[in-house]
């Protein structure tokens, strides 16, 4: 009995990270490095899948944080990323395989891959007019429920154009065919001298945020209120739910000339800048009245709302709220990070080192989700 818990002492002496119950990932030299995470989720196999839109690589590590693989890469065949800043993974219905989907200029397909990294099939999508999808969950049927963008609408001005987005969440079949558009928005996004092109983004957009929940409604937000909306997959209003959100807050002149100097004091092309970007000195009053007051939303293992909240000048950090189906809070925390998510064994929180380098903390679960979310606020106060 002494020599197995010497065994044990002296495993724990040797490899630390074992008595640990979080580690971080991006940090490390080679495939294991991360420079600009945009998604991480576990893996129906328990391992960690991470897109690093920098490699064009979604990356494997094991439940205790080891470099397993990576799979996609740069290139334009099947199983590759043709738009590295406009990926985007999930999981099929069946968890047997991943797949992903591109954006605007990237592949007009959703590619299947093997969870071992190899490329299983391709579904090319048929749709009559140029369209990109950001974010998509497949369902029992086969089917996707994808939050697909439309090619801009230009809106003339008397010395530019405002640019409209329309954005619709659409349920596309096995087949590949887009269905009716369940919700849709057209907010403008954009502003450009030019009707085609040459554009920069404009401040305080409103969100499109959904999540599905177990029994396929959809809670929707554009962040302009603190109540959402729940549909169902034909479009119709079944329900609301009133979050502890706080309500939006006006967008005043102070806030539009703090974001001007911001953008110029920032881009780095500035003959682009000069040639193309000096319209932004021409918005001179915004479009949106309101600023979103969320940028995130997800459904949990516990079937809870994870609900990220925009950060004020009174938070500490980034505000996150845990609500039950009925928007009661459940936990409230504040992360220094932009994004964090809850699945099966993990908290995952997306953090900065002291170089401003986006790294993810990666934090085991023991208990129930609010326990966790204290315990995960108190590992990043300790850093």
């Amino acid at each position: 009995m002494r020599k197995i818990c010497f065994l044990f002492i002296l495993l724990f002496l040797i490899y630390p990270c074992l008595a640990e119950d979080h580690f971080v990932l991006g940090d490390k030299e080679g495939d294991a490095q991360l420079i600009f995470p945009r998604q991480v989720m576990e893996g129906p196999d328990g391992n960690i899948y991470i897109y690093d839109s920098h490699s064009f690589y979604i990356k494997v590590f094991s439940p205790d944080g080891g470099f397993l693989r990576k799979m996609g890469g740069k290139g334009e065949g099947p199983g590759e990323i043709k738009r590295g800043d406009g990926a985007s993974f999930n999981f099929t219905y069946d968890k047997k395989r991943l797949y992903f989907t591109e954006y605007f200029e990237g592949h007009r397909w959703i590619t299947f891959m093997e969870l071992s990294g190899k490329c299983h099939s391709v579904l090319k999508l048929k749709a009559g007019k140029n369209y990109a999808i950001s974010r998509s969950v497949q369902l029992k049927d086969r089917s996707f429920l994808a939050q697909v963008a439309f090619f801009y609408k230009p809106e003339k001005k008397r010395e530019y154009f405002l640019l409209r987005f329309p954005t619709a969440l659409v349920k596309i079949n096995p087949e590949g065919e887009m269905g009716t558009e369940i919700i849709k928005t057209e907010p403008v996004e954009r502003i450009s001298y030019h009707e085609a092109g040459r554009d920069v983004p404009i401040p305080f957009s409103p969100a499109f945020i959904w999540t599905l929940l177990k029994d396929n409604s959809i809670v929707f937000t554009e962040g302009l209120s603190n109540a959402f909306n729940v549909f169902d997959m034909s479009g119709k209003i079944v329900g609301e739910i009133k979050t502890p959100l706080p309500e939006p807050r006006p967008v005043t002149t102070e806030d539009l000339e703090k974001w001007k100097k911001n953008y110029i004091d920032n881009f780095r092309d500035k003959r682009w800048f000069n040639e193309n970007g000096t319209v932004i000195k021409k918005y001179t009053k915004s479009v949106h009245e309101k600023k979103p007051n969320t940028y995130g939303m997800s459904l949990t293992p516990g079937n809870h709302l994870l609900i990220a909240g925009s950060r004020d000048s009174s938070s500490k950090g980034n505000p996150y709220w845990l609500t039950d189906l009925k928007g009661n809070t459940v936990k409230k925390v504040e992360i220094n990070g932009y994004g964090l998510e809850i699945s099966d064994h993990f908290v995952f929180a997306y953090i900065y080192d002291e170089d401003e380098n986006t790294l993810i903390l990666c934090l085991k679960r023991k208990g129930n989700e609010p326990d966790d979310l204290a315990r995960l606020e108190d590992v990043i106060r300790k850093k």
